[in-house]
């Protein structure tokens, strides 16, 4: 798979091929978008991320247009951390779903997440190649990768998915307690 390009990103970041990191509380309002628009003949289906620690509270997801708040995603999946014991998916600013039991991030080094159009046109949610979700919300294109970060943001492994070829199916190690 190809690593995600942050082009455009808010000074608190620090972005490089496939990765995005902050320090501290930086509040919401720090996006990040790539340039790249994925249309839907282009054989992208989707993406894949890891929240890589957890402590990481952001927002990564698809959007059709340049992401400067959390409101602005079509599809959003949030990284909490040490906020919240779950991950929420957010679509167009509403709370569409919330996966339970998910705190500090699960594992967040081995967890992989993805949002992915399936061959129904249909948005999928999963986590380690397991759906958890499947979206309402009609597919827009183009559309391109943003991230909305809140208190220490880190993504890992931000990559495209090709189409026909499902999430990996993960299996994390149990967490650490």
């Amino acid at each position: 798979n190809t690593l995600v390009v942050f082009d455009t990103f808010h000074s608190a970041l620090t972005v490089s091929p496939g990765t995005l990191s902050g320090d501290g509380q930086l509040g919401w309002n720090k996006p990040a978008n790539s340039a790249h628009e994925v249309s839907a003949a282009d054989g992208i289906c989707g993406m894949s991320f890891k929240c890589n620690t957890d402590t990481a509270h952001a927002m990564i997801g698809l959007a059709h247009q340049q992401v400067g708040r959390w409101q602005d995603f079509d599809y959003g999946v949030t990284c909490r951390g040490a906020w919240a014991a779950y991950t929420d998916i957010y679509e167009n600013g509403r709370n569409a779903y919330r996966e339970g039991g998910r705190a500090s991030n699960g594992n967040p080094e081995a967890d992989v997440h993805a949002i992915f159009v399936n061959a129904d046109n249909q948005v999928e949610y999963s986590l380690n190649g397991i759906v958890y979700h499947t979206s309402s919300r009609e597919v827009t294109y183009p559309w391109h990768v943003a991230v909305d970060a809140y208190t220490a943001p880190s993504l890992a492994e931000v990559e495209y998915i090709q189409c026909g070829v499902a999430p990996p199916l993960v299996t994390p190690p149990p967490p650490v307690v």
